[in-house]
C-alpha cells in the first residue's frame, strides 16, 4: 500500500475552518506562494510538511512489509501584517475562534483518509514570519498536527 500524504494534505486544507462564518480563508500550497501573501484583509493558511522555523518531517516503524509512517504537519493561518498596526491583543478574539472552528474540524475528521489518523495536535498563536528569510510577519496560528498512516 503507497502512501496517500496527497490525499491526507487535500482531506485537512478541505476543512471550513475559520473564525465567522462570513469568512473565507484561501489555502495555498507553499511551492505557489508569492513574495507577499496578500492584503490585511485576506487571511491564508499554508500547509507544509517541513516547516523552516518549527522543522517537522515525520518517522517510521517498519513490521514486515507494513509500515506506519508519522508524519509532522505544519498548517499556519495568516491573518493580517504586524506592520498595519493593531496588535496581537487585538486579533486574540477573532484567532480564538478560528481555534475553536479547527478543532471541531479535528474532532469531525481524525481520519483523513481511511489509513490515517491524526493522534497529536498542537498550536500556538503569535507572529509569523513570510517569508521566512525576510522580515514580512503576521498575526496568526501554528498548528502542528502529528497524522499517522498506515503503508
Amino acid at each position: 500500500m503507497a502512501s496517500a500524504i496527497n490525499e491526507i494534505y487535500d482531506a485537512i486544507a478541505a476543512w471550513d475552518v475559520s473564525w465567522d462564518s462570513d469568512v473565507t480563508i484561501k489555502v495555498k500550497e507553499l511551492q505557489s506562494m508569492d513574495d507577499k501573501i496578500g492584503t490585511p484583509e485576506g487571511a491564508v493558511r499554508i500547509l507544509s510538511p517541513l516547516d523552516p522555523e518549527t522543522g517537522g518531517g515525520g518517522g517510521h516503524v517498519a513490521l514486515g512489509k507494513t509500515m506506519t509512517v508519522s508524519w509532522r504537519i505544519s498548517d499556519t493561518l495568516y491573518v493580517r501584517p504586524t506592520s498595519h498596526g493593531r496588535s496581537l491583543e487585538n486579533s486574540v478574539p477573532q484567532l480564538m475562534n478560528y481555534i475553536k472552528t479547527y478543532l471541531t474540524a479535528i474532532q469531525n475528521d481524525r481520519s483523513p483518509t481511511n489509513q490515517s489518523w491524526i493522534e497529536e495536535v498542537e498550536w500556538d498563536v503569535g507572529t509569523y514570519a513570510y517569508p521566512t528569510e525576510q522580515n514580512d510577519r503576521y498575526y496568526g496560528v501554528r498548528f502542528l498536527l502529528t497524522v499517522n498512516e498506515v503503508i
